[in-house]
This record gives structure tokens, sequence and C-alpha cells, in this order.
């Protein structure tokens, strides 16, 4: 894990089978081909953990800056 802080905001880098429900990401979520799957700025839910657990390995790219709380990032 990753991390910084810019001002109060929290960024850190995670894999992305990491993100939990709250977080935000700071950069688009990209295939590994570069398509913009979620745009910067998305809170991540239930519902879009259910979605991401469909794509099979090597689809996403692995790793995406997201703010939240410190406790919710967990390094790998």
């Amino acid at each position: 894990m990753v991390g910084a802080t810019v001002g109060t905001l929290e960024v850190s880098e995670v894999a992305v089978g990491r993100v939990t429900p709250g977080m935000v990401f700071i950069d688009d979520l990209r295939t590994s081909v570069g398509t913009v799957l979620v745009p910067k700025g998305f809170e991540v839910t239930e519902a879009f953990l259910e979605r991401v657990r469909n794509f099979g390995p090597g689809i996403l790219q692995e790793r995406v800056r997201v703010s939240g709380a410190a406790n919710r990032v967990h390094s790998r």
C-alpha cells in the first residue's frame, strides 16, 4: 500500500480487489487495454463490488488510487 495525505484527504493506492464501500476513486478505473469503466469521483458501493467480481483476472488494472478513511484501506 502506498499512501499520502492531501490536505485532509487520505489518498492510497490499493489493489482493485481490496476496495471497500465508501472509498472514492481518485483516478478513472480502466480495463487493462485502457477503456474507462468507472470515472474518477465514483464512490464504491456494495452493488459495484458485486459487479466487479464478475470480471475475470487480468481484465481490470491491478491497482487504483482511492480516498477514504485509513482504516478502510487494506494492504495486500
